[in-house]
């Protein structure tokens, strides 16, 4: 299966075509272009509606060639790039081994993406056990071992 990309045709019924991708992943190239996912637009106004489920790019699947659009069209892919189909059976998920602990590691980071530096923390878990301190320069707060694998998690921080 062929990615799709920006700028690749979209064969629909909408007056004035074939029309092209016109937007596409912020941080993924195919061919040197923007990667197409599920969500993105078609000249004509269009959104890609399918796309690969099982491979995403960027939270969105991708689209490939054949993929519909809202318009009742198909994208035609043109990308040198090629995706097979997943194999083998399913995933069993791991369960932790009892009495282990684990490091973690949060990153706090405001609206922007810039990181919280050198600010005070308070995580409370569903556990009832509550972790403080202080994020690094990176915004990073490395929280000793904990017992809970997977849990709630109340976070405060302290502007």
């Amino acid at each position: 299966m062929d990615l799709a990309k920006l700028g690749d045709l979209v064969a629909c019924p909408c007056k004035g075509g074939p029309h092209h991708i016109v937007t596409g992943a912020k941080r993924t190239l195919v061919d040197n272009m923007p990667a197409a996912r599920a969500g993105d637009k078609s000249s004509c106004g269009a959104s890609i509606v399918t796309g690969l489920d099982w491979y995403q790019i960027e939270d969105a699947p991708a689209a490939v060639h054949g993929s519909a659009t809202s318009c009742g069209g198909q994208v035609i892919a043109a990308s040198t790039v090629k995706i097979g189909s997943p194999r083998g059976g399913a995933m069993q998920p791991l369960s932790p081994a009892k009495g282990e602990s684990y490091n973690r590691r949060v990153i706090f980071k405001d609206a922007s993406g810039k990181p919280y530096a050198s600010v005070a923390y308070r995580l409370e878990l569903d556990s009832g056990e509550v972790l403080e301190g202080v994020t690094d320069a990176n915004g990073e707060a490395n929280i000793a071992d904990s017992r809970f694998v997977s849990s709630g998690v109340r976070i405060l921080v302290k502007e």
